[in-house]
């Protein structure tokens, strides 16, 4: 499980992301304080299931969900035109891309397969516009 977990991180901080760094990340469990930021992602590793077919417990699958949240500012107008969600868009494009389904990430030799990668409903609050993304993968 720890492996899983560093493979898709280390794919994530390998993204080139427009207006992040790996300042502007919120890990699971981490003091962050995004105070001033124009952007920034929190990231959370939820396994979900571990199992195999065999009776032996050789080939070990292990499935889950990596959810990165991109976070801008509320009512971020950009370059001060009227796509408030444009900069949060742009950045979910980006992470998209870089976990797009059948990409394949590795880690002290365990690889992780992304299965699909999709976006929620943005949410509007406490003074950041999110839009939510679930990748959800699989370690065999």
């Amino acid at each position: 499980m720890i492996d899983t977990y560093n493979a898709l991180v280390t794919k994530l901080l390998s993204l080139a992301l427009t207006d992040i760094t790996t300042d502007d990340i919120a890990w699971d469990n981490a003091r962050f304080d995004p105070a001033g930021k124009s952007a920034w992602l929190s990231a959370y590793f939820i396994p979900a299931t571990i199992g195999t077919q065999a009776k032996d417990g050789a080939g070990i699958a292990e499935r889950g969900i990596f959810q990165v949240t991109v976070n801008v500012p509320s009512g971020d107008s950009g370059d001060l035109t009227v796509q408030y969600n444009t900069s949060a868009l742009t950045i979910a494009q980006e992470v998209l891309k870089g976990f797009a389904s059948g990409t394949v990430c590795e880690y002290n030799n365990e690889k992780v397969q992304t299965l699909d990668s999709s976006l929620a409903s943005p949410v509007n609050g406490g003074g950041w516009y999110q839009v939510p993304i679930s990748i959800n993968y699989v370690r065999v």
